[in-house]
Order: structure tokens, then sequence, then C-alpha cells
């Protein structure tokens, strides 16, 4: 599965990209973009990848924005005299490039390695294709070197048709997206695809127990889903996932041979319903997002097991809120979200039969003039103790808690230099020996400096 990182660098890809010209799939911002609306980077972001109410309704109308030179088709409609664009492609190649670079240490070396101090240049290199494709259609693609793996792989995609029109007298935004990942389509920066911290380190030691819905399905499905926004108010969505890993073996019998043995392993079966549902709402110069989103996932072990018969279930709900509010040239940010995960074993791979688990993340940014970003955020999870799922922990318990600071500096609008440090309180259920080996929660405490640069 692809990293957070790798995720967030999509988002900024996409609305920077389309306005500043492609980027880890939020209304994203990408030098594509800029080079083809003659749009700021900013008038889409804040601080990117996080995005501005107006980059949120460029992603919402299917990516669609020119400026520069395009190539028109027209023919006559059903109506006399009547015309119909039946074609808009830009002159400029909708391709962007996006690099990270960083550095890593961790409080105490990690068990096993040799050093302390990972240097990673390119930490990830991606290409973006993003912006309109049709007259009222568009695409975000990212293509995404992994350096620890050592490979390119397929990474965040969102393909979208949107249009405008009118219910009861109020505007009303709708349209459909094809997307891989469960909330890389989403347009605020709460939810698990694009929310903080956008990015991190690949080769730090991270909590054990994930939510579903919290990226552990990004690029292993295809979903399609529904939605529109009213009067700029309500938003909702409805969609279904369906299993679709990049690179696995994919039998369609009930049995699995050897190829699939090892690739084709916690496959989702048939379809796995998907919804969101957001209330927003300007106050003068406050803005708020409070929201709900969900899904239902049944997975098959596969991994040498046949894929057919019981499935592990797995139920999440989840709440969200954004806020925003400006303070002169600068701007204040808070993004927060609960993920509930219910979770049913009846195919084997855990030692309690029904498991809970809880995420709960919260962020604050300063935004300062564009250039400058401080951000706090905290993060805990909870869950029931489970020795054959979390086997790292002596007690079996899925706890961790901490927090996130980072420092960003923007001396241009398409470079990124930040400085992050997580610190842990809670890792694997406990703050002192964890492991049973002797180490400690805050062992795990990482310092984190990259530089992001898009073009």
């Amino acid at each position: 599965m692809l990293t957070k990182v790798r995720s967030t660098v999509a988002v900024i890809t996409v609305l920077t990209g389309a306005f500043l010209s492609s980027i880890p799939g939020v209304s994203q911002a990408v030098p594509r973009s800029a080079r083809k609306t003659n749009i700021s980077c900013f008038t889409c972001h804040t601080v990117f990848p996080a995005l501005t109410s107006f980059g949120r309704q460029f992603k919402l109308n299917g990516y669609v924005a020119n400026a520069g030179e395009v190539i028109e088709t027209k023919e006559y409609g059903a109506k006399a005299g009547s015309e119909e664009e039946v074609l808009t492609l830009g002159k400029v190649p909708p391709i962007s490039v996006m690099m990270l670079t960083s550095w890593t240490s961790t409080h105490r070396m990690q068990d096993g390695a040799e050093h302390n101090g990972d240097l990673l240049l390119p930490d990830q290199f991606s290409f973006f294709l993003a912006g309109q494709i049709a007259p009222k259609a568009g695409v975000f693609m990212q293509v995404t070197y992994d350096a620890v793996n050592d490979h390119f792989s397929w990474d965040n995609t969102d393909i979208r048709m949107a249009d405008r029109s009118t219910l009861g007298s109020k505007s009303l935004i709708y349209g459909v997206s094809l997307n891989n990942n469960p909330t890389v389509q989403d347009i605020w920066n709460s939810t698990p695809a694009w929310g903080y911290p956008y990015a991190g380190s690949s080769v730090a030691p991270g909590a054990a127990a994930v939510a579903k819905i919290d990226g552990e399905l990004g690029q292993q499905v295809a979903g399609l889903s529904l939605y529109a926004l009213w009067n700029d108010l309500i938003y909702a969505e409805a969609g279904v996932y369906h299993a679709a890993p990049v690179g696995a073996s994919r039998p369609l019998s009930g049995t699995c041979a050897a190829p699939c043995s090892v690739a084709a392993a916690d496959i989702v079966e048939g379809a796995a319903p998907y919804w969101r549902l957001a209330l927003q709402h300007q106050f003068g110069e406050h803005y708020l997002m409070v929201g709900a989103y969900g899904m239902n996932t049944h997975i098959l072990p596969g991994d040498g097991a046949p894929l057919n018969g019981p499935t592990n279930r797995f139920d999440d709900i989840a709440m969200d809120v954004q806020y925003e509010k400006p303070f002169g040239n600068d701007l204040l940010t808070v993004h927060s979200t609960w993920i509930h995960e219910s979770q049913d074993w009846q195919a084997g791979g855990s030692t309690n039969l029904q498991n809970k688990l809880n995420v709960f993340r919260a962020d604050a940014s300063y935004h300062i003039k564009h250039h400058y970003a401080g951000t706090l955020g905290y993060f805990s999870t909870t869950g029931t103790n489970d020795v054959g799922l979390y086997s790292t922990s002596s007690t079996g318990s899925p706890d961790a808690r901490g927090a996130i600071a980072e420092l960003a500096w923007l001396p241009w609008l398409n470079t990124k230099f930040g400085f992050q440090y997580t610190a842990y309180n809670k890792f694997d259920g406990a703050a002192k020996n964890y492991d049973g080996a002797g180490r400690d929660a805050r062992d795990n405490n990482t310092t984190y400096i990259y530089a992001w640069l898009i073009f």
C-alpha cells in the first residue's frame, strides 16, 4: 500500500496541479494547473496541499478550468443554430512533476537497523496528469517512485465528470467520481487521504492498528460515486468500491494458485458501500464544515486461501470538522476526525472474534502570508486487545498516542521546506517496554526534515 506522503502528494498535485499544475488528491494544485489557468497556487491552496474554498470548488467542478491556449471543436446541436462543444484540449500538456527528499532519525535506533538517520534522495518522485480532459470532465492521476521499495507504482487517481444546475431555485453542483482510494475524492483536509500530516516518514515506525477507511484500501480498490453540493451548504455522496489490486493476481475461480498465494491477500469481496454527508457555511470571516462518512467492507483473507467462503467484516463510521478563520493576510485552519471501526473476524486472522478500534486526530495550523506555517497535531488510537492482530505489543494492545509539531517555509509558491517532530507517550499499548524487550514509546520519537518541490 502506498504511504500517506504519497497520498498527500497526490492531493497537492491535483489542486496545485489544477491551478499550480498538478498534485498525495485533494482538489489539487500543481504547476501544470498554474501554467494552464494563469492562477496562483494560493488561489486553491493555503500552504499546499490544503485547499481553500476556491480549491474545493475547482475539484467539485471536475478540475475544469482554462486560461491558456486550447484546441476546441464544436458541432451543431439538435436546435437550429446551436453549437455543442465536443472537444477541449489544452496546448500545454497537463503534466507535472513532484519530488520529495527527506532525512529521518528516531530517538533510539530501530531494532535490527545498522544506523540511525536515513537520507532519501528522492524519498518520493511523482508524475501527475491533472486538469481538464473534456468540456465537463477532468482527471487527477499520479504515478510515484517509492525509494524504500525501489519501484514505480500507480498512485492516487480521481476521474470526474461534473455539471451545474439548480434545485429549488438554489445552486446545485453534481457529478461522478471514479477513483482508487476511499476519501481521495473528498474536498476537505479532515478525511484520511488528505489529512495532516501531509508528508511523513516512510521509514519511521508507526502504530500497528489502522482502520480500513484510513488508507488501508488505497490503490487496492476501484470505486464509483455520485456526489452533489446544494446551495453551497449540503454535500452528499454515495458510491461503491470493488477489489482492484494493482500488480496482483486476481483469480476469478474459487481457488488461489501459487501466483496469488503471495500477492492476492486481503481482497475486498463484492461491493463495499461508501457514503459521505457534510454541512458547510461561511459565517462572516468564519468557515465551518461538520461532516460524517463511512464504509462497510467484507475482506477475503486470500494469501494462499481460497477466495470464497467466510469473510472478515469491517464497519467504519466517522465524523469530521474543518474550521478556517483569516487574520489579515494570515490564516488559521483546524481539522479533526474520529473513526470508529467494528471488526468481525469470521474468516480468522485474529484471537478475538470481534474487536473495536477508535482513531482520533486533530490539527491546527497558522499560516503567515503563504510563506510560513506552524502546525500542531494530536493523534490517539485505542481498541480491543488482540495478541493475534497486534503481535508487536507484549500485551496485544493497539493503543497509541502522541503529537506532531511541524514548521514549514515556502520561499517560492512551489517549494516547501519542513521540520517535523513526532512524539509518542504511548506506543503499542504502553509507555514503557511496550514490546517486552525494553523499547519505550519515546524511543520511536521521530525527527523528519524534508524538501518538497513541485514543477
